[in-house]
């Protein structure tokens, strides 16, 4: 994966220390909020490198603890967040 860089591990850090010294729950939800974005951002960055680096459907859904058809329906072709890798037999 390409490094995150530092003003992205800052960022991210600082999301971080956002929700752990929020002494409202509801003020903690907005950092939390923002790291599940930035997270599904970087997992959908990390499953389009992996697949142009030759990983198969099947290893990747085996590291996210899901099925390869859930992989495929949510990273695949057509899918919730097509990674846009061509697919081919060798990577199925």
């Amino acid at each position: 994966m390409a490094d995150l860089g530092i003003r992205q591990r800052r960022a991210i850090q600082k999301l971080v220390e956002e929700a752990a010294i929020a002494a409202d729950p509801l003020e903690r939800l907005v950092p939390i909020v923002r790291l599940k974005d930035r997270s599904q951002e970087l997992l959908i960055q990390a499953v389009g490198e992996a697949r142009a680096a030759g990983a198969t459907w099947t290893q990747i859904g085996d590291l996210l603890g899901v099925s390869k058809q859930a992989v495929l329906q949510r990273f695949g072709p057509g899918g919730r967040y097509d990674v846009g890798v061509a697919s081919s037999r060798a990577k199925k």
